[in-house]
């Protein structure tokens, strides 16, 4: 019996994990934000950018959504010795605009980058990535080479802080 749920569990984590690791190049990613701007990945070449796939509907997204605020907050003005700055690239999981717009707001992602289809894991983004669960975060240099899959703060900050450039 043991042996079943070990297999269970190891299918499981296979099937939610990403099908982007480090070391590979991010796919691009473009769309309107919520505020009807083009945006796109390419744009922030040269920069690090942390990738959060997210939804308003779902709890453990809206606890993170503190966190990632906190990074940005931190890290959005800094240089870097190899990159400009820090952004966040935010990409909804959805079926509700409504719902995303609003959780956008209440949660304070004040970053311009924001987009979301409302077709959920079958989204475009989502299938590049790999995404089958959220959260789910990509942390990428400024190269556009991933560096960070499902990273928590502290691995983030223990990354970009080695990165920071000090006159």
């Amino acid at each position: 019996m043991a042996g079943i749920m070990g297999v269970i569990l190891l299918a499981r984590y296979l099937y939610q994990k990403p099908g982007i690791v480090n070391g590979d190049e991010a796919p691009m990613i473009n769309g309107l934000s919520y505020q009807g701007n083009g945006v796109d990945l390419i744009s922030l070449r040269e920069s690090y950018v942390l990738i959060d796939f997210w939804g308003s509907w779902c709890g453990p997204c809206r606890k993170a959504n503190a966190g990632i605020r906190s990074l940005y907050e931190e890290y959005h003005d800094k240089q870097f010795i190899d990159g400009r700055h820090f952004h966040v690239f935010s990409i909804g999981i959805e079926t509700d605009s409504a719902a995303w717009i609003q959780a956008i707001e209440s949660d304070k992602l004040f970053w311009p980058h924001h987009i979301s289809t409302m077709d959920r894991f079958d989204s475009k983004w989502a299938k590049a990535y790999g995404v089958r669960n959220i959260p789910a975060t990509f942390l990428v240099d400024p190269r556009g080479i991933v560096i960070g899959v499902n990273s928590d703060d502290m691995e983030i900050r223990n990354i970009l802080n080695k990165r920071i450039k000090y006159d």
